[in-house]
């Protein structure tokens, strides 16, 4: 069963620093580039307008992943650090015990 508040509350914090390190690198000169501001164009031409809506907006999207990735890997039955062994293609330890040892 997944834990959608889990879910929620981990997705929440992912945009948090998504949003923090891309305002960082705006702020620091190395990007121009504003995801919120972008998503917020589409539905007003007003500036601040326009941020306010993409800032929701991205949030809102932020969640979305956290909970579609929480079901993908409930689905996949692997919800634990197994589940993100494999969806990051992170080798598990070798069993040299085993006469036929490989990464698995």
């Amino acid at each position: 069963m997944i834990d959608v508040a889990a879910a929620l509350g981990w997705g929440l914090l992912a945009t948090a620093l998504l949003t923090l390190v891309m305002s960082a690198s705006q702020g620091l000169g190395w990007s121009r580039i504003s995801l919120p501001y972008m998503l917020g164009t589409i539905f007003s031409p007003r500036r601040d307008r326009a941020l306010a809506i993409g800032s929701g907006l991205h949030a809102v999207i932020g969640l979305a992943v956290a909970v579609g990735y929480a079901l993908v890997f409930e689905g996949w039955g692997e919800a634990g650090i197994r589940g993100w062994r494999r969806a990051t293609a992170v080798p598990r330890r070798r069993d040299s015990s085993s006469p036929r040892a490989s990464w698995r």
